[in-house]
């Protein structure tokens, strides 16, 4: 029984690795293992070369200049990345603040209207000190406190970004891998095989 899979076919399939003739032991010993390493190559290798013309790169020098764009935009979409989870933590740190403001509110006013009340202030202390803090946290870049509707609004669409960014990033780093085998194809093959 055969299942038909509707599932789009990849338009680049897995390229096979070339194969290091001059180092490969079993190729001294076995002549027909020599011959079949050497016609393998160059089958990997025009897949390669047809690969990359698909990818629309014309030289190897265009293949390395693809290759540190990628580079490029890969580090570009980790800062992106970097920035929006600063917010984001930024964002809890803002409900986290507004949780403290409201619950203290009551002791804070209390204390305000009874500096005299040695007791309670020390009882009370350490929530005071939180209290001014998250103050003091929250009115330092506005004179607002943002509601709580508009803070979970605010992350809800960072989480949105992060996720397509993300995304963004993995297909780019499937796009590099895929130039990086290219690359390493031609290097082995003209036996330029360069450390990365």
């Amino acid at each position: 029984v055969s299942v038909n899979s509707n599932r789009p076919k990849s338009p680049f399939k897995p390229l096979d690795k070339i194969i290091d003739i001059s180092a490969n032991d079993k190729i001294k010993i076995s002549p027909g293992y020599k011959y079949w390493a050497t016609k393998h190559n160059l089958t990997a290798m025009a897949e390669t070369i047809n690969q990359v013309r698909n990818e629309g790169l014309k030289s190897r020098s265009q293949l390395e200049k693809a290759l540190q764009e990628k580079a490029s935009e890969i580090q570009k979409l980790l800062t992106d990345i970097k920035e929006i989870e600063n917010n984001i933590d930024s964002k809890n740190q803002t409900m986290e603040n507004r949780y403290i403001i409201e619950q203290y509110k009551e002791i804070h006013k209390y204390a305000k209207e009874n500096p005299e009340d040695k007791a309670f202030l020390n009882e009370y202390g350490p929530q005071l000190m939180l209290y001014k803090k998250a103050v003091a946290e929250s009115f330092k870049d506005s004179n607002v406190l943002p509601t709580t509707k508009q803070i979970y609004e605010d992350l809800e669409n960072l989480h949105i970004k992060k996720e397509s960014l993300i995304e963004k990033l993995n297909q780019s780093r499937q796009e590099q891998d895929r130039l990086y085998k290219y690359k390493k194809n031609y290097d082995n093959y003209l036996g330029k095989e360069v450390e990365r």
